[in-house]
């Protein structure tokens, strides 16, 4: 167990040195396409990391991801041009299974958080 700790406190320090930093892309027409949280590592790779959404350009929600370390975790959900949610995914490892409607932990109320009126 000694032995672990110095390589514990190492791992703490490498960890510390990375950042998050969030990265928005614009569509032509001015409006926001796509809000991504990055990972900048110490050694300077850039990873997907955390929530990365997507609008369309008449600002209407397309998608969500949950990312962690470059690696799809969670859910991802996707909406059709209606803004009614089409597909709803649960990742793990980066292995993306399809789920019904019924098994969403989310609520219309907690998606809606993501509609165009509540985007950057």
């Amino acid at each position: 167990m000694l032995r672990m700790i110095p390589a514990a406190v190492a791992m703490m320090a490498l960890m510390a040195c990375d950042k998050i930093e969030i990265r928005r892309q614009y569509h032509d027409n001015g409006k926001l396409a796509e809000e991504r949280a990055m990972l900048i590592t110490s050694e300077g790779e850039a990873l997907p990391h955390g929530l990365t959404l997507r609008w369309r350009e008449d600002g209407s929600r397309q998608a969500l991801d949950v990312f962690n370390r470059g690696v799809r975790e969670g859910y991802a959900l996707r909406w059709d041009e209606g803004g009614d949610l089409r597909e709803l995914l649960l990742c793990e490892d980066g292995v993306c299974e399809e789920k019904s409607r019924r098994d969403s932990p989310f609520t219309d109320r907690a998606l809606a958080q993501f509609s165009p009126n509540n985007s950057p």
